[in-house]
């Protein structure tokens, strides 16, 4: 695995993977649920995770971009 995820148990009945803004790895498991139970699930779906983190990272490319360009070269505002 190249990343690490965070794992926080509740009471819920299902097992959620949500990738953050910042392309890390957070899950949400069941509080009856084994680490290993855990971790062979994220292995089993670790091509979702990497596209999830690779398309994270573009958006995070592609804002930082637009800002850069928007400090040099703001837009243009006409005067009434």
């Amino acid at each position: 695995m190249k990343f690490t995820p965070h794992i926080v148990r509740k009471n819920i009945k299902n097992l959620y993977l949500r990738i953050d803004k910042n392309g890390n790895l957070l899950v949400s498991a069941p509080l009856r649920m084994t680490d290993s139970q855990i971790y062979a699930f994220i292995e089993k779906k670790q091509n979702w995770i990497a596209n999830k983190q690779k398309q994270c990272l573009q958006k995070k490319e592609q804002y930082e971009k637009q800002q850069r360009q928007n400090l040099y070269c703001p837009k243009k505002q006409e005067l009434y």
